[in-house]
């Protein structure tokens, strides 16, 4: 049940978002909004109640959009946005888990001696939970980075980590699958309600840019 709330409340609060800052209600938006809920609600799951698991999926959205838009302003290449879904969502998850676990879920599930200590903070429970999830997440961040580095950077000595240049500038669908993958230029006239915002960078459909190209002309 938990999973089902705060999935759906991160799929329909990113939808809101993305409404907000550039006037569409994205397809994008709502399934990448659902696994950011999703991960976000993993950790625990068990453990809250369905008031948590609303806060959860809630914050899990703006994770997910505000981590998309870092990704994107850093220029760190993550065009599936799995960074923001399960780094930054799933992180925020790992640390509600120390902020909205309930005594009594907690007892459900597990360990009864352990129940004094190990709920979250907004309901009584004290730092430990809290902080045994930070520390769980930085070591996992840890593990990842230093792993990633080793692993990409050999692939990237014996075999090279980047199409070539021109590729990537008009899209390695084409040159490399023998197709294009891009949205649609269905927009001929600037629409006032739509501009294009962070994850949503493509939301006004080549309009922008060919407006560019007539002025210069």
């Amino acid at each position: 049940t938990n999973t089902l709330i705060a999935s759906g409340v991160s799929s329909f609060t990113s939808v809101l978002i993305g409404h907000f800052y550039t006037g569409v209600a994205s397809p994008q938006l709502a399934c990448g909004g659902l696994v950011a809920g999703t991960a976000a609600i993993s950790a625990g799951c068990a453990t809250m109640d369905m008031e948590g698991a609303v806060v959860t999926g809630f914050c899990a959205a703006w994770a997910y959009y505000v981590g998309g838009c870092l990704m994107l302003k850093l220029h760190i290449d993550d065009v599936s946005h799995a960074i923001s879904m399960h780094g930054f969502a799933g992180g925020f998850g790992m640390l509600a888990a120390g902020l909205f676990s309930t005594k009594e879920a907690y007892q459900a599930a597990y360990a009864y001696n352990r129940v004094d200590a190990c709920h979250g903070i907004f309901y009584n429970g004290g730092i430990a939970q809290l902080a045994a999830q930070a520390m769980t997440m930085a070591f996992i961040f840890g593990w990842t980075v230093v792993a990633t580095l080793i692993l990409m950077g050999a692939a990237h000595i014996m075999f090279g980590s980047r199409y070539p240049s021109q590729w990537e500038q008009k899209g390695v669908d084409y040159h490399k699958f023998g197709g294009e993958c891009q949205y649609s230029h269905v927009a001929v006239q600037h629409d006032k309600n739509r501009w294009a915002h962070g994850i949503l960078s493509d939301t006004d459909y080549g309009v922008k840019e060919q407006e560019g190209e007539e002025a210069a002309s």
